[in-house]
Parts: structure tokens; sequence; C-alpha cells
């Protein structure tokens, strides 16, 4: 009996005792009621019911034990601690739809953390009555309307992240009540209006962030009072007005983004005293002054202040950025010479002072960048006006992997100490005046892309190029490049693109090529090629057909000297098919050579729309006409408009001799369509360049009392001719022209 008695008391004993958390014994529920809780008080949990069931359609992502047991604290994201809720963390966990009153129902929450979600509405001002709350998690729901201004009741929040939703309308000035405050985040709404002053009370702030918004007007220099910010980012918006000078006193920032607004005026000096700063980023705006007092920016890391209207000269101070492993100056009005300072800046991975108006020569001191990074980085001097040689002390950048000194005004060779490189992977020179020939230590180059176009360069293309089996982009066009094209191209294995076109290029197009089964496009245009079309380009099968290309033509062969087969096209031959499926029209454009004796005769374009007659004793023996098609004209004056006809023709004896007078007038007829022309129809008229004025000329003035023939209503134009240049008819041609009228 007594063993009984004690037993019952023991049971009694456990019972009555108050047991921790962790010993609850869980209870499986099947119609829950919060009446069967006693971890909580019932007020929290019937808000925690009704956030489930606010929020829980279709379906949350995990909803471990949610109104499944009696024990609160072992259901997903809930913390409970001396029997109330602390925390609720279920950041991307699909909740979606309006979050209940209820949650201001949780007097000892400290973290609230549903970011990540698909919440949507206002947000619920009974946030207000959560005044222990610390974190607060919004950030990348759907949330619209005005920020609720009663948050500026939370004084105990120290992190608001309201970012990534459609908040509109103003920031509400009670925010600046959050003495308490460390982050705040509204970046990426829909939130106008200004930057309250009363955010200069936030004194324990250090991460401010509010880009891309709708803010306008100036910064307040209120701000200033944020001694302790590290992280500022109130780029993408419409600011105006000047940077703050008082900005300068905020020692602590390290990280400083104003991209993408409407500041003008000077970068305050004051600026220069933020010596902890490691991200400077002010992109994008009307800033046009840059201080030398930014120099002293010891610290820093990034200094990005592109696409602005900065001018004056770059400072030579920084060249004291020790620390500074990416300058980006690019899409500016800087102008004068390129410090030679900028060389000793140890850490430097990449360089970009392109689209400025920098003038002189590049300095030398350059090639002592030894820390200009493998991949991205690099050296971007482009679109300047940039003078004088190529140093080839650049080859000391060991690191160097992009190169760009494109669009300048550079002259001399190319330098062979930039192939010592291995790692350089992007050299772009094109649009420069350089002369000389091709190197042939650019085959040890092993990058993806090559671009020497649009300079004067000379020569042949040398055979090492076929080493470049790692390059995917090879452009060399508009040069005076001759002699025929290696057949050791087509051991370029990965190129792509393959641009030899508009040089002086002659004889076959090598059978090899057809081994570059990756070409997306091959571009041999405006050369003197012959000769037939290998057959192995039926393999270039990811070229696009002409109708279905996005981005031009994927083939080129016009204006050269090849065969036209006499059936083309023969809907039985491979190579016809696909010529006329990539290049339809190549047939058309194609140059060719006729004899023509003393007798006289005639030659035709193959499009038919030049004719030259030749007449019985214009000529003294044997004279071998050469008539080439041209895509464009080569010199192109402004008070000249092309009707879309430019050729070159030029003619030599049976020794080789130029032939450019005639006994007597050859007759030029030309054709046009109405969509050719621009302007009155009758001003028509056919020029010749004369190198010697530098100057086109009117072709019907090479025969004495010359006077053109016109049939406006059948689109014919003819003019007697009574000599070529030395360059071609019509010099380096701009053929069939008038003049452009202004409307």
């Amino acid at each position: 009996m007594k063993s009984i008695v004690y037993l019952t008391l023991a049971i009694v004993f456990i019972l009555t005792s108050p047991l921790p958390v962790s010993a609850v014994p869980e209870e499986a529920i099947s119609d829950f009621s919060c009446e069967h809780i006693w971890e909580i008080p019932i007020n929290e949990c019937e808000a925690l019911v009704a956030i489930y069931n606010s929020t829980n359609i279709p379906g949350w992502r995990d909803h471990s034990n949610w109104v499944e047991t009696n024990t609160p604290s072992n259901w997903y994201g809930v913390t409970v601690y001396y029997n109330h809720v602390t925390s609720i963390e279920l950041s991307g966990n699909n909740l979606n739809g309006n979050l209940p009153p209820e949650i201001g129902d949780f007097p000892s929450l400290t973290r609230l953390d549903l970011g990540g979600n698909q919440l949507r509405g206002n947000t619920p001002p009974e946030l207000k009555k959560l005044t222990n709350l610390e974190y607060l998690s919004l950030d990348y729901n759907q949330y619209s309307g005005s920020i609720p201004p009663e948050l500026g009741n939370l004084v105990a929040l120290k992190y608001l992240h309201l970012d990534s939703n459609q908040y509109s309308g103003n920031i509400p000035p009670e925010l600046g009540n959050l003495a308490n405050l460390v982050t705040l985040d509204l970046g990426n709404n829909q939130i106008s209006g200004t930057i309250p002053p009363e955010l200069g009370n936030l004194t324990s702030l250090k991460n401010f962030r509010l880009s891309s918004n709708q803010l306008n007007g100036s910064i307040p220099p209120e701000l200033s009072k944020l001694i302790n910010l590290e992280d500022v980012d109130f780029s993408f918006n419409q600011l105006s007005g000047n940077i703050p000078a008082e900005l300068g006193n905020l020692s602590s920032l390290i990280d400083l983004h104003l991209s993408y607004t409407e500041l003008s005026g000077n970068i305050p000096p004051e600026l220069g005293n933020l010596t902890s700063l490691h991200w400077l980023v002010i992109t994008h705006t009307r800033l046009s002054g840059i201080p030398p007092e930014l120099g002293n920016l010891t610290s820093l890391v990034t200094m990005d202040l592109s696409n602005n209207q900065l001018i004056g000269s770059i400072p030579p101070e920084f060249g004291n950025l020790t620390s500074l492993i990416w300058m980006e100056l690019s899409n500016n009005q800087l102008s004068g010479s390129i410090p030679p300072e900028l060389g000793t800046l140890p850490n430097l991975t990449s360089l970009n002072l392109s689209r400025n108006q920098l003038s002189g020569s590049i300095p030398p001191e350059l090639g002592n960048l030894l820390s200009l990074e493998f991949n991205p980085g690099g050296i971007d001097l482009s679109w300047n006006q940039l003078s004088g040689s190529i140093p080839s002390e650049l080859g000391n950048a060991t690191w160097l992997y992009v190169l760009n000194l494109s669009n300048n005004r550079l002259s001399g060779s190319i330098p062979v100490e930039l192939f010592k490189n291995n790692f350089l992977g992007y050299l772009n020179l094109s649009g420069n005046q350089l002369t000389g020939s091709i190197p042939p230590e650019l085959g040890k180059f092993s990058g993806p892309e090559i671009d020497l176009s649009r300079n004067q360069l000379t020569g042949s293309i040398p055979p090492e190029l076929g080493n470049l089996t790692n390059t995917h982009i090879l452009g060399i066009s508009n040069n005076q490049l001759s002699g025929s094209i290696p057949p050791e191209l087509g051991n370029m294995y990965w190129l792509v693109y393959l641009d030899l076109s508009s040089n002086h290029l002659s004889g076959y197009i090598p059978t090899e090529l057809g081994n570059l089964t990756l070409l997306h496009g091959v571009y041999l245009q405006d050369n003197l090629l012959e000769g037939d079309i290998p057959e192995s380009f039926t393999n270039l099968i990811n070229l696009c057909d002409a109708d279905q290309c996005l981005e031009g033509d994927s083939l080129d062969l016009d204006s050269n000297l090849l065969n036209v087969p006499p059936s083309y096209p023969d809907p039985a031959n491979p190579l016809q098919v696909f010529l006329s499926q990539k290049d339809p029209d190549w047939q058309l454009y194609q140059g060719f050579q006729q004899v023509i004796g003393t007798g006289g005769g005639e030659l035709t374009s193959k499009d038919g729309r030049t004719d030259l007659l030749i007449p019985t004793g214009a000529l003294n023996g044997d004279t071998t006409f050469t008539y080439i098609p041209q895509p464009s004209p080569h010199h192109g004056p402004s008070y000249i408009g092309s009707a879309d006809n430019n050729f070159k023709l030029v003619a030599e004896d049976s020794v080789g001799n130029p032939v450019t007078t005639f006994n007597l007038p050859l007759t030029v007829t030309l054709t046009y369509t109405d969509t050719d022309i621009v302007g009155p129809e009758d001003t028509l008229g056919l020029y010749y360049w004369d190198e010697t004025g530098s100057t086109w000329v009117d072709a019907v003035n090479t025969c004495p009392g010359g006077e053109y023939t016109r049939d406006l209503a059948g689109n014919l134009l003819a003019l007697p001719l009574c000599h070529l240049t030395e360059f071609g008819v019509f010099g380096t041609p701009m053929n069939v022209f008038m003049p452009i009228l202004r409307r």
C-alpha cells in the first residue's frame, strides 16, 4: 500500500513541476486548436495560426509541424524563449498573400524575417506594436503602397530591410526616430520625394541603401552626422544638385555609390578626406570636375567615375592610390596627356580611360603595371586622340589580358614585344594609322580576339597566324595587305569570325578555309581574289542563310574577281546552292578583266548597271580593262551622296603599262533605281577621285565640252569619258553620286 502512495505522489510531482520547453511532450492534433497549447500564450498561438492561414496558398515550401503539434517551438522557423515567440524566420518559404493584423501580437519578438516570399498589399501598421523588434526583413516581396510611418515606433530596431518591393510614396521622416538602426535598406522600390533630413539622426547607421528608386532633390547635408556610416548607395535615382562637401566628414565610409543620378557640379575635394574608402563608384551623372584630392584615398580599391561629364586632365596625384585595383574613367571629356604616374600603381588590374579626349603619347611607364589581371583586367585607351607609337614596354606587363588602343591616331609599326606576353587574350589596335607589316610573332598570341582593321598595314598575311588555334575572332580588314591568303589559316580550328575584307589580297581562296567549320562569319569582299570558290565551303555549316541572319550577312564575297559559273545557280550543284543561300547576290558584284582591241568593244558589269562602250579607233592596241565593283566609296565628302554604284576601272596595254588616255571618247552608261538616289534625280553625276587635289571631280569634265545625257523616265545616265587616272576611274572610287540636298 505504501509503495502505491509513493508512486501516486511521484506522478503528481512530475505533472505539477515546471518543465523546460524541450521536455514538453509533442502531440499530433487532427483538429488543431490553440487550447491545446501551453508553451506560449494563446493569443501568440492564434497569431501564428493567422499567419499560416493567410499566407499558405498555394502552400509553403516548408511547413514542418505547423498546426500539427502542440509545441510551436518545433514549428519550422519559430523560436520560443521563456514562453514567448521571440523569432519568426520564414524567408524564401513561398508565403503568398497578406500578413494579418495579428502580426503585431508578439510582444517579445526580436527577429522577423519574411524576405524572399510573395507577400503583397500594404505593410500592416500593427508592426508598430513589436517594440522589442531588432531585425525586420520584408525584402524581395510584392509590398506596395507607402512605408508605414508607424515603423518609426520600433525604437529597438537595428536592421530594416524593405528593399526589392513595390513601395511608393515618400520615405517617412519618422524613420529618423530609429536611433539604434544599423542597416536601412529601401532599395529597388518606387519611392519618390526627397531624402528626409531627419535621417541624419540615425547616428548608429552603418549601411544606408536607397538605390533604384525615384527619389529627387538634393542629398541632405544633415547626413554628414552619420559618422558611423560604412556603406552608402543612393544610385539609380533622380537626385540632383551638388554632392554635399559635408560628406567628407564620414570618416568611417568604406563604400560610396551615387551612380545613375542627375548630380552635377564638381566632385567636392572634401571627399579626399575619406581615407577609409574602398569603393568610389559615381557613374552616369552630370558631374564635371575631378579634384586632385582624390589622390589622398590611399585605401581605395575601386574608382569608377565613368560616363560623366568630367573635364580637365587626369590628376597625376592618382599615382598615390597604391591600393587601387580598378580605375575606370571612360566616357568623359577628359583631355591632356595620360599621367606617367599611373604606371606606379602596384596593384592595378584594370585601367580604362576610353572614350575621352586624351592626347599625346602612351606613357611607356604603363608597362610597369605588373598586376594587370588575367581576365577581365587590362588597359583600354580606345576612342581618344592619342598619337605616336605603341610603346614596346607594354610587353613587360606580363599579366596583361586586354589591350585596346583602337580608334586613336597611333602610328608606326606593331611592336613585336607585345607577343612575348602569353596571357594577352584581347588585342584591338583597329582604327589607327599603323604601318608596316603584321609581325609573324603574332602567331604566338593565345587569346580569343585580334582586331587590326582600319590601319595602313602592308605586306602579306603571315602564315604563322595559322598557329592561333585558340583565336575566335580575327579582323584585319581595311588595310593595304597584299599577296595571297595563307592556307595555314585553315588550322585556326576555333575561329568564329574571319574578316579579311577591303585589302589588296589576290590569288585563289584556299581550300583549307573549309576546315573552319565553327565559322559564323567570313568576309572576303573588296579584294582582288580570283578563281573558283572552293567546294570545301559547303563544310561551313554554321554560316546562317542570308534571309535569317540577324546581324548582316554571314558570307560576303563581293567586289572580287571570282569566277561565276555559266549555269549559276545550278540546283543540282551543292556549292552553288550553298552560295545562293549564304550570299545570294555575290555573282552580281564580281569584277572581271576584258581585253578589247583597236576595233573597239563593250564591257558590262555583271549586275547590268554599268556599261562602257569603246569605239573603233579609241585604242592603240589590245588593252585589258579591269572592272571591280566596290561596296562603298573609299572617300566620302559630306557634300556628295552615293547613288549606290561604286566601282574601280583601270586599263593597261599588252605589256602592263597603264592606259589613261584614249584617241576617242568612251561612253559610260549607268542605270539606277528610284531607291538608289537621294535628292533631285537631274543632279546625278559621275565622279572620280582626284588624288592630287584630294577631291571628287565630275567625270564629265574629262572630255572638253562633255555633257550628260539623261533619261529621267528610264533611270538612265550617260556621259563621255576621255581619260582614266592611274588610280582607277574614279580613283578610289565613288562613282555615281549627287549632291546631298538638305531638306
